[in-house]
């Protein structure tokens, strides 16, 4: 019964209304048309209402190959203000991977199969505290990829090492660009 799930993650998924404890949708990005090299959402009044972002994905990449990673990178900063660490089941494989001062802050798996083959990764993303001034900020992940070779799941975690607030956030593949269909929604959660 959905009542007995404890991870906001996973419960997250029905929730509603505008009361504290619940996510509200604020913006969704759907590409169309043609791939983009990556999706932007950007502050705005709506932000001030909440105290935790939450980024709902079903996402695919052109790069071809099977299993890649989703990065996402806050207010521009391409410099290495970044950690992350991850913990990855593929196929019958488990592995830990991490990365500290890096300018390529991986978030999650995205498949790289293309829209074609009709392969979307699901992807959620929660950033904690993104307003805060005071603090550095985290943000954390799970998600899966059925590519056509290989079939993944992770954790991920990221660290900006920054206390600015957070004013943009940039998501993109490592290897190529969002293809058409993949879908972007940014939520937010009352403190």
């Amino acid at each position: 019964m959905p009542g007995l799930i404890p991870w906001g993650i996973w419960a997250a998924a029905g929730a509603g209304g505008s009361t504290a404890g619940s996510y509200e949708l604020i913006s969704t990005s759907l590409v169309t048309g043609s791939s983009v090299a990556s999706v932007t959402f950007s502050s705005n009044a709506a932000w001030a209402n909440y105290k935790h972002l939450q980024i709902r994905c079903a996402a695919v990449e052109t790069a071809g190959g099977g299993i890649d990673s989703m990065i996402m990178r806050f207010n521009g900063d391409n410099a290495a203000n970044y950690a992350w660490h991850g913990l990855s089941g593929i196929n019958s494989t488990a592995s830990s991977t991490s990365g500290a001062t890096s300018s390529t802050p991986y978030i999650a798996f995205i498949n790289g199969d293309g829209a074609a083959n009709l392969r979307f990764s699901p992807i959620v993303i929660d950033i904690l505290d993104f307003a805060s001034t005071s603090k550095t900020k985290t943000s954390r992940s799970l998600s899966g990829s059925l590519g056509a070779v290989d079939k993944g799941v992770t954790l991920k975690s990221t660290l900006w090492n920054s206390t600015a607030a957070i004013t943009s956030i940039v998501l993109s593949g490592a290897s190529g660009n969002l293809d058409v269909g993949s879908r972007f929604s940014l939520y937010g959660l009352r403190g």
